[in-house]
């Protein structure tokens, strides 16, 4: 999917219920993800954001929310 293709928009409580073959509650998806990279290079998560919340910076300013801004608090 190109990312100008849209999907409708639907409620969750109009769509179909969703079964799992055997009447099954759990269905579990493993995921093997595999990474190379020149060690000699930045590394990966120097470049990016690092996951699960960690030290970011905020703008502040017309259009900005500063109420995040300033609950981040700094590093």
């Amino acid at each position: 999917m190109l990312p100008t293709e849209r999907i409708a928009y639907s409620a969750i409580s109009q769509r179909p219920k969703l079964t799992l073959p055997g009447g099954k509650r759990l269905a579990v998806w493993l995921i093997v993800n595999v990474e190379e990279w020149n060690p000699k290079e930045t590394m990966p998560r120097t470049v990016l954001t690092p996951p699960a919340g960690g030290c970011r910076t905020f703008r502040t300013g017309p259009g900005t929310n500063t109420a995040t801004a300033s609950a981040s608090g700094g590093c």
